[in-house]
Order: C-alpha cells, then sequence, then structure tokens
C-alpha cells in the first residue's frame, strides 16, 4: 500500500508534492547508509560521503510489476 508521506524534505524543508510516497522519499545512502527523508530534487544530489540516494522504488525497479 502506498502512504502518503508527512512533514517536509529534511535536507531544503519543503512541503512533499501530491504525488509523493513514503516509499519514494524515504532514502539511504548507498555508500553510507544514512537515512533521510528528501524531495525529488534534494534527492539526485549526491550525500556528504559522495554516495547517492536511493528509495525503495530505486533498489526495487520491478516492486510495482
Amino acid at each position: 500500500m502506498l502512504i502518503k508521506p508527512n512533514g517536509k524534505c529534511d535536507k531544503c524543508a519543503s512541503d512533499f508534492g501530491q504525488y509523493d510516497t513514503v516509499q519514494s522519499v524515504e532514502v539511504e545512502c548507498d555508500n553510507c547508509k544514512k537515512r533521510k527523508k528528501l524531495c525529488g530534487i534534494c534527492k539526485t544530489e549526491k550525500c556528504d560521503c559522495g554516495g547517492t540516494y536511493q528509495s525503495v522504488f530505486d533498489k526495487f525497479p520491478n516492486l510495482l510489476h
């Protein structure tokens, strides 16, 4: 079940969009494993360690199919 996220982006403090889900905004760095809630724009930026943020949909692309 897709769930609407509460709160704001941890990095830029913008509200999440109407099509955002908890599964898409809760991300984890693929390098240092740091977890954050990020909007789509901030999610594309690199982590402080140089890693990339991945949501559950990035880790498992066939999850909804």
